[in-house]
């Protein structure tokens, strides 16, 4: 039986390297997405302390209080800064993730032709092996009758 040689396997290697490059791509902007979602929960953890430690003090005078407001405000400002950043980072990672799928695609469409290319070759092969023996049965029957 010959081996299975298939003609299109730097092109299916190629459409391999491309998906997981575009794997690798997708999964960097996802991590950039979860740290921002991180910081902001930070950030929201940081103004309910602050929230919190205001009431927790007794002697709460206007100089503290303007202080946490001063705060608070800051971190509004970088909560809404964060947010903005999130939604850009969320659109190239859509973009990111609707190349990744193309490519995966792609890629199981190779993988589909080789599978389909494989199997017939698999079938030829029988198919040749069985005339072979054919051949080979009718040759040894066919000399033996001769002998006879």
């Amino acid at each position: 039986m010959r081996q299975f040689n298939f003609k299109l396997e730097k092109l299916l290697e190629m459409k391999s390297h491309s998906e997981k490059k575009k794997s690798l791509e997708l999964a960097e902007v996802t991590g950039r997405y979860l740290k921002i979602e991180g910081d902001i929960d930070q950030m929201r953890i940081l103004k309910k302390q602050i929230l919190t430690d205001r009431f927790k003090i007794a002697d709460n005078k206007s100089s503290s209080l303007l202080y946490d407001e001063y705060q608070m405000s800051a971190i509004r400002d970088k909560i809404l800064k964060l947010e903005k950043n999130l939604e850009t980072v969320n659109l190239e990672r859509e973009q990111v993730r609707t190349k990744y799928i193309s490519a995966l695609k792609d890629k199981k469409v190779m993988e589909k032709l080789k599978d389909k290319k494989e199997a017939e070759h698999k079938k030829e092969e029988t198919a040749r092996d069985a005339r072979t023996l054919d051949d080979l049965v009718v040759t040894i029957f066919g000399v033996r009758d001769q002998e006879v």
